[in-house]
């Protein structure tokens, strides 16, 4: 393009009269009007002049295309943001599958540490008869009060740990991103030493229980196991979830080929089967004096697996 050319579209770009941009350079409205009819030309502190009033260079003013370097420019800079917006995306959604896997491993672990903590206050409460209920004897009041709490306590922690994963698949079907080769190292390695420690803590436990038990204090023996047993359960259940989150090939392959509708439906079902059976439980565990309350739960159990077999 030629000066003329840049100058009028410069001028056009800025929303300028040829009086208002005569005015900026300090010169007349005829000679601007003479330079864009290319009778005369401005003297070289004026095109500097023109230059930093447009932002450009003085090449780009005399022989080249200002426009069609703003519009790539305008492009390149939408295509930086639409990158950057991208990026930004992809590692909101990692960020965020990392934060949930780490709730989840939490949730689920304390639950499964609590299931064992609640036979062992049982037992601490209740002695001998603490535990009644595996061989169909009666549970004494506090045993029964402990054992309410308990699974009160895990169900807290467990449904919304279910929950929150069925809401986070359906939000997140797709994770773009995965954690470094150093970072599997050190979760795996973590896993393995986790898996010392909770072999150590159960040997504990046995240990404890036999001592217990061969100077005739069972109930304090069997108390000392089942929590060797809570804290080894709780920290394995914790190592493994934190290391397979690691996979994020496989999250995303597992919600590629299953929807979370259906399991969505399931939860709701299952819930409901195992509310109906939980009511069963405590009707005849306080009302009826019934020993093997607990069988209800098993058949609900059994209930849920048979409709999910079946909805397969």
């Amino acid at each position: 393009m030629s000066f003329r050319d840049n100058l009028q579209r410069l001028r056009a770009r800025d929303g300028l009269t040829q009086e208002q941009f005569a005015l900026m350079l300090g010169v007349s409205r005829q000679a601007v009007s003479k330079w864009e009819a290319e009778r005369a030309y401005p003297e070289m502190d004026k095109l500097l002049r023109v230059c930093d009033l447009f932002g450009c260079t003085l090449d780009e003013l005399v022989r080249g295309d200002v426009v069609a370097k703003a519009s790539s420019e305008l492009e390149r800079q939408l295509e930086n943001e639409g990158e950057a917006a991208a990026c930004a995306q992809e590692s909101s959604s990692f960020a965020a599958y990392d934060a949930h896997m780490r709730r989840r491993a939490r949730l689920v672990s304390v639950a499964v540490g609590l299931g064992f903590l609640g036979p062992a206050a049982m037992v601490r409460l209740g002695g001998s008869s603490g535990l009644a209920f595996l061989w169909g004897g009666l549970l004494p009041v506090s045993s029964r009060i402990v054992l309410v709490v308990t699974l009160a306590a895990v169900t807290a922690l467990i449904m919304p740990a279910v929950r929150e994963h069925m809401a986070f698949r359906q939000r997140y079907r797709r994770i773009e991103g995965e954690y470094t080769e150093r970072e599997r190292t050190a979760a795996h390695d973590r896993l393995f030493k986790i898996g010392l420690v909770c072999a150590a803590l159960f040997c504990a436990g046995m240990v404890a229980f036999v001592l217990f038990a061969c100077s005739f204090d069972t109930t304090t023996g069997l108390v000392c196991l089942l929590m060797g047993v809570a804290a080894a359960s709780s920290s394995a259940v914790y190592a493994s979830f934190m290391a397979a989150r690691m996979d994020v090939a496989g999250y995303n392959a597992r919600n590629e080929l299953v929807s979370c509708e259906p399991g969505a439906v399931r939860l709701r079902m299952f819930s409901l089967v195992m509310a109906f059976a939980t009511a069963v439980a405590l009707v005849g565990l306080f009302l009826l004096d019934w020993p093997f309350f607990w069988l209800s739960w098993v058949f609900g159990a059994l209930a849920c697996l048979v409709c999910r077999t079946i909805g397969r």
